[in-house]
């Protein structure tokens, strides 16, 4: 198992870094052969790992599948934001990122849609006006905000309602600076919110769906990891991507207040380590009181492969040409 997520690490830090000084064939060879080494070594342990035999069913799925789980009378959302590789053609061509939706609805297939929204600069900025005049205490600054409220919904949601089927039932997968957009607080021109009129739920991703319908083992007692000893002696983990880190109090006391509200005994000091907890399998809470960093993303394009679906015979999940600015993809515990 620890070789298997190395192996996904290093699939990952590549997809990430991009092609670099390689040609696009031989970095796409390359990530060929790592996947498929991944995917021997996953089979291997799906019999002895239920998860992880869930999570293998989700990584390619039918669009006709996800249609099918789709709750009664829903529909899903799921924005990309777009770019053209720097070299090589794309399904549609661009000369600046652009943001598309991808929607589809429950028990539908066949009325999946692709939806473009324009160019995704002119939405990041509205985003950023949105955000900076949520804090505004004055009339003005209220006002403001509500402008930019209606503009925002105009730009990313108005044009998805030709499609939506009158379906009231959304759930949004977000991408790039929209994962920071509380859709449901958007502003409508009768003075209302969207969630007046909509029920939203969100998803890292239509896949999603399939791991919720799959059956599970029960799971384990709540886990509580606090307080980790970051000088602890004899490990490589004091020092981590966003470190050096130092120990605080307030860790202790949030432990400590879970051990009598749930009722366990945590993980404190030299107890609360990462491989401990990877070893960790369903457990019904995990809930870890330590520092978080977001690192700076590394300086130039960095780009998955995905490929444009619109049909219900194809797949979700591969061959798409976009940017990864997620910033989870830089962050951590």
């Amino acid at each position: 198992l620890h070789d298997l997520f190395q192996l996904q690490a290093q699939i990952a830090r590549k997809m990430l870094a991009g092609p670099g000084a390689d040609d696009m064939v031989e970095h796409q060879r390359l990530l060929a052969g790592w996947q498929d080494t991944r995917d021997r070594r996953e089979a291997a342990l799906t019999l002895r790992i239920p998860e992880l035999a869930i999570e293998r069913a989700s990584r390619y799925v039918e669009v006709s599948e996800v249609a099918r789980l789709l709750p009664t009378d829903s529909a899903l959302v799921e924005f990309a934001r777009v770019t053209a590789p720097e070299s090589g053609s794309a399904a549609i061509p661009l000369t600046e990122d652009h943001y598309m939706v991808f929607m589809l609805l429950a028990g539908a297939p066949e009325g999946s849609a692709l939806v473009p929204l324009g160019p995704a600069q002119a939405i990041d900025d509205v985003i950023l006006r949105f955000r900076a005049l949520a804090s505004g205490q004055s009339a003005d600054d209220m006002l403001r905000h509500e402008t930019a409220s209606r503009r925002l919904r105009e730009l990313v949601f108005d044009p998805l309602l030709p499609h939506l089927d009158e379906r009231q039932h959304l759930l949004i997968s977000p991408d790039g600076a929209l994962q920071f957009v509380p859709f449901a607080l958007l502003k409508t021109d009768e003075g209302g919110y969207l969630i007046d009129n909509y029920r939203i739920d969100y998803l890292s991703s239509g896949r999603d769906l399939v791991q919720f319908s799959s059956p599970r083992q029960d799971p384990l007692d709540p886990i509580v990891v606090a307080d980790p000893d970051f000088d602890l002696a004899g490990t490589t983990d004091s020092v981590s991507a966003g470190g050096p880190f130092r120990r605080s109090v307030g860790f202790s006391v949030e432990g400590k207040f879970l051990k009598w509200r749930l009722q366990v005994e945590p993980w404190f000091g030299p107890n609360a380590l990462k491989g401990r907890v990877r070893r960790i399998r369903s457990p019904q809470i995990l809930h870890m009181a330590t520092h978080g960093f977001v690192d700076e993303p590394t300086p130039g394009p960095r780009y998955l492969a995905q490929e444009l679906v619109a049909g219900g015979s194809q797949s979700i999940g591969q061959n798409w040409w976009y940017p990864v600015d997620n910033p989870l993809l830089h962050s951590g515990l």
